[in-house]
């Protein structure tokens, strides 16, 4: 009978627990989390966190089930070392936890820009926790101006919100178009006009030479124009929180290395979710991913394999965003594709983008067409062949679009 101790509070280290105890582990289970409130999800932050009729967030697990199954939370507390060879984690009020398997699921920081230090620290706005919601949504008032830096997810489903309640919101992106790094053109283009539909200004191309304070709080100065906010939020992306794996001698590379069992390079301690680099479907060598359902498959995979069940990380990778009412799910990674199969009309609104590879599907960007995302995460994963003149018409199910 192991104890097993969980450093983090999201959902990998909660998928983690509950598939532990569903698995049958009677052990101790102790779970440290950094933040004061139980563990809650995290993509509505940037969406209905924002709206000022939510109070709470949208919890994992009710309290009940920490409880109910005897997960020793540890809220507000963080690790602060771990020492290897005595299978011990220190806490930062000086408790001692005895591990004989240990999970890492820190999780990510936000990435900073080098100019917000001349800011006023209450005009600058990052995303990532309950705190930074509730302190945002205070800032969003009519008429409110908000400038924006970075044009992923994070950055156009703030702009969305915002724009809901009111507030004039400038998007800065340095690539010549939004999402550039995860998606097609057809796909940027799209959400583009969505947003300037809905009155946000796209500043591409736009690289940032300076900011500063300025009469209505923020100056942001690019190569081409000046704008003046209210505020600012900055989503340019997030960092692993690897610290405590590479103080303890764990090997690291933007985030933890594991195997496809979620093992470190101590077969004792595991790693998922944001801070873990691990290999998976149809990637070549191993990378890092952001999103839930990575946390949710790599908490349960290193839960079985903690517990010496075979569990390797096999499933699609997938991804989703919602602006307004739009919705983006993008099924697989399209690495390595040399042609892409369109389904549907961009001009539209609703199309989709198969990525093959010698005909193979290996990924699809699905707007706003629910229909074959479901379709896409089995063909992907059972490596299909597509044939391209059926895929084309997208009044045929993609799943009647494979050759023959």
């Amino acid at each position: 009978m192991h104890d097993i101790v969980i450093i983090g509070g999201g959902q990998a280290a909660v998928q983690a627990a509950d598939t532990l105890r569903r698995e049958g582990h009677e052990g101790r289970i102790t779970m440290v989390s950094a933040e004061q409130t139980m563990p809650y999800h995290r993509p509505p932050l940037s969406k209905a966190g924002l709206a000022p009729t939510e109070s709470t967030p949208s919890w994992l697990k009710p309290e009940s089930f920490y409880l109910e199954k005897q997960i020793d939370l540890r809220r507000g507390r963080q690790a602060v070392s771990i020492d290897r060879a005595g299978r011990m984690v220190q806490l930062d009020d000086g408790a001692m936890l005895s591990y004989d398997r240990l999970l890492l699921a820190t999780g990510s920081r936000p990435r900073h820009l080098p100019w917000i230090a001349s800011l006023p620290a209450d005009r600058v706005h990052a995303l990532r926790t309950w705190p930074d919601a509730v302190r945002l949504r205070e800032a969003l008032r009519p008429g409110a101006r908000a400038a924006v830096v970075g044009g992923g997810f994070i950055g156009l489903e703030f702009a969305a919100a915002a724009r809901k309640q009111g507030v004039d919101v400038a998007v800065f992106e340095s690539a010549p178009r939004v999402l550039a790094r995860v998606t097609r053109h057809e796909v940027s283009e799209h959400l583009q006009r969505v947003h300037a539909g809905h009155g946000v200004q796209l500043l591409l191309a736009a690289s940032i030479v300076h900011l500063r304070a300025g009469g209505r709080g923020v100056l942001v100065e690019t190569s081409v124009a000046r704008h003046e906010a209210d505020f600012l939020v900055v989503g340019v992306g997030v960092q692993a929180e690897e610290r405590l794996a590479r103080e303890s001698g764990l090997d690291c590379d933007d985030g933890i290395l594991v195997d496809a069992a979620c093992r470190t390079s101590d077969a004792h301690v595991f790693a998922a979710g944001d801070c873990a680099r691990a290999p998976r479907f149809g990637a070549e060598g191993s990378l890092r991913l952001e999103s839930v359902d990575n946390a949710i498959s790599q908490g349960a995979v290193a839960a079985r394999a903690m517990l010496g069940r075979p569990a390797l990380l096999d499933g699609v990778p997938w991804f989703w965003s919602e602006q307004y009412d739009e919705k983006l799910i993008i099924v697989g990674l399209s690495v390595g594709h040399d042609e892409v199969v369109a389904r549907g009309n961009p001009e539209g609104g609703a199309f989709s983008l198969c990525y093959l590879r010698e005909g193979r599907l290996l990924a699809v960007d699905c707007m706003n067409r629910a229909a074959d995302s479901v379709a896409a995460r089995k063909l992907v994963a059972a490596g299909v062949s597509l044939d391209r003149s059926k895929a084309v018409d997208a009044s045929r199910p993609l799943r009647e679009c494979l050759s023959v």
